[in-house]
């Protein structure tokens, strides 16, 4: 089993996303196994939990992509 946050270590690609909007539409959108392109996301919450997840190409918001 691949580690997760092993993933991550290897690129520094972090987004800071202040939009409630935007955040709503990628959490709705979080997947455990894409069909398409997808990215592999890891989303910190305010409380300290860590969600990880893929999203589809076409669920990323333009002001991230």
């Amino acid at each position: 089993m691949i580690n997760s946050e092993n993933l991550f270590r290897s690129d520094n690609n972090i987004i800071t996303m202040t939009n409630k909007e935007h955040f709503l539409d990628v959490v709705q959108n979080l997947m455990d196994f894409p069909e398409g392109k997808s990215y592999y996301a890891k989303i910190i919450l305010k409380n300290g939990e860590t969600w990880y997840g893929f999203l589809e190409e076409e669920h990323i918001p333009e002001e991230i992509k």
